[in-house]
């Protein structure tokens, strides 16, 4: 447990370093992360949302790196236990969109430890829910689908993506 809460705060503070030193902000993205950092995420999410599409931001990686980071946020403080919370989807799919945008080793590196962290949250609620008594099974098979399609792009490690695979589906058929 000490070992995933020092993971959780070097990702934290390794992300805040990342933003804090770009070059180039688009100040609506500097708007909402000086919301976020006062801790109006409601506000942070209204202002990455409203400009997202924007001529400027649409190609902006940066841009979409920051999204992700702010409803990641935003569903860890008010959506947690929603296994289906839309803000964890929007998360994790702006965390996508980002790598594909700017491939930089920067972003990527901070794209990838997100990512790592919400495809890890995806595979805990799916084994969560399949060990309840009566479990939801499409949540289960949606939980970890989303957990899978992230290990791909992630980990490099297929050998253990495969034996993951098999213990679940093994774990599922029981």
């Amino acid at each position: 447990m000490r070992k995933a809460i020092t993971l959780f705060f070097f990702i934290q503070f390794s992300s805040f370093c990342f933003f804090s030193y770009s070059q180039d902000i688009n100040p609506y993205v500097q708007k909402a992360f000086n919301l976020y950092q006062k801790g109006e995420l409601d506000s942070a999410k209204y202002v990455m949302d409203k400009h997202i599409n924007d001529d400027d931001l649409i190609t902006n990686g940066q841009a979409y790196y920051f999204r992700g980071f702010i409803y990641k946020r935003y569903w860890q403080k008010n959506d947690l236990e929603n296994k289906e919370s839309p803000y964890r989807e929007v998360a994790y799919q702006s965390f996508i969109h980002s790598m594909e945008l700017d491939t930089s080793i920067d972003n990527l590196t901070e794209n990838i430890n997100n990512l790592k962290y919400l495809g890890i949250r995806y595979f805990n609620d799916a084994s969560d829910e399949l060990n309840k008594e009566n479990p939801n099974y499409n949540l289960v098979i949606s939980c970890y689908n989303n957990y899978r399609k992230i290990m791909a792009l992630v980990d490099t490690s297929k050998a253990d993506l495969k034996k993951t695979e098999v213990n679940f589906y093994t774990a599922l058929a029981s």
